[in-house]
């Protein structure tokens, strides 16, 4: 019974997150996003890791095709092993589920950028140096 009580809680906070986020996203200003592409962040020596979401998603937007492949892939990259470097901190839980969930996330997270930068050499975007 409790179980289920706590999993109403989570599904109404979640469904009331997203509403927030939809309500704000309407509500954004129509030139918002041609404002952050003139802003002086916005060239691709960034840290995809420093950049605010708003900053990253006014990047994207308006890339097409190769550039945006390009983009994508070499700004997950650098999250993916943010992912990696913040799951070696489970390496010392008590728990054996977090520790399972470590081994999983090293994984799963290093599979995929593997297969990214493979991408990246396939699709000409880099070189295999």
């Amino acid at each position: 019974m409790k179980k289920n009580y706590v999993s109403h809680i989570i599904v109404w906070v979640v469904s009331l997150l997203v509403g927030l986020w939809i309500a704000h996203a309407v509500t954004m200003p129509m030139n918002y996003h041609s404002e952050m592409m003139n802003h002086s962040k916005m060239d691709m020596s960034h840290d995809p890791m420093e950049m605010s979401m708003a900053d990253m998603w006014a990047m994207l937007e308006w890339k097409t095709w190769d550039e945006l492949d390009k983009a994508f892939l070499e700004w997950m990259i650098p999250h993916h092993q943010w992912a990696i470097d913040m799951a070696e901190y489970l390496v010392d839980a008590k728990n054996p589920e977090l520790k399972q969930m470590w081994v999983e996330i090293i994984e799963t997270q290093q599979a995929e950028i593997n297969q990214m930068n493979e991408w990246l050499i396939e699709w000409g975007y880099k070189t295999n140096k």
